[in-house]
C-alpha cells in the first residue's frame, strides 16, 4: 500500500511480478490501482497473482487463521478480465495452484490428500491464480 515505490525502481524496463498472498488484503479499487501502477511504470510486465475467490472471502469471515493477527476483512476476485481492463493489463488465463500432472506423480495417501485438499473442485472454487501481461509498447 505504500506509494512512491515507483521512484525507487527504474521504469523503462521489463518486470516479472509475483503477488503471492497479498491480493486478498487489497480492496478492489486498491488492487486495480496497484496493477495500473505496475502496467504504467514498466515497459512490459508478466504478472502472476494468487487470490481468494469471492466465495472464499465470504467464508473467511467465519474461520480464518489470519483473524489471530487482527485481519477481519479480505477480498476475493472472480473477474480477472475486469481487473485487466481497468488496469491496462491483458488477462492471459487462470492456472491451477496444484496441477494434476504433479498430483498424479504422488502415491498412496499423499496423492489422495492432494487430490481432495489441494487440487480438487473445492480448492479450484476457493483459490485462484491469474496470469496477466503487458507487452512492450502497450497492452
Amino acid at each position: 500500500r505504500e506509494t512512491g515505490w515507483e521512484s525507487r525502481i527504474a521504469g523503462n524496463q521489463n518486470a516479472i511480478v509475483i503477488l503471492e498472498g497479498v491480493s486478498m488484503y487489497f480492496a478492489p479499487e486498491e488492487l486495480v490501482e496497484l496493477l495500473s501502477s505496475l502496467s504504467h511504470h514498466f515497459t512490459s510486465v508478466s504478472l502472476l497473482m494468487d487470490c481468494y475467490s469471492e466465495r472464499a472471502a465470504k467464508i473467511s469471515k467465519y474461520k480464518n487463521p489470519i483473524h489471530e493477527v487482527g485481519v477481519n476483512l479480505v477480498y476475493g476476485y472472480d473477474k480477472p478480465r475486469e481487473l485487466a481492463d481497468k488496469s491496462g493489463l491483458v488477462f492471459l488465463g487462470e492456472h491451477s495452484l496444484t496441477p494434476m500432472k504433479y498430483v498424479n506423480e504422488l502415491q498412496g495417501l499423499e496423492k489422495i490428500i492432494f487430490q481432495y485438499l489441494y487440487a480438487g473442485k473445492v480448492t479450484a472454487s476457493t483459490y485462484k491464480m491469474y496470469e496477466f501481461k503487458k507487452e512492450q509498447g502497450g497492452c
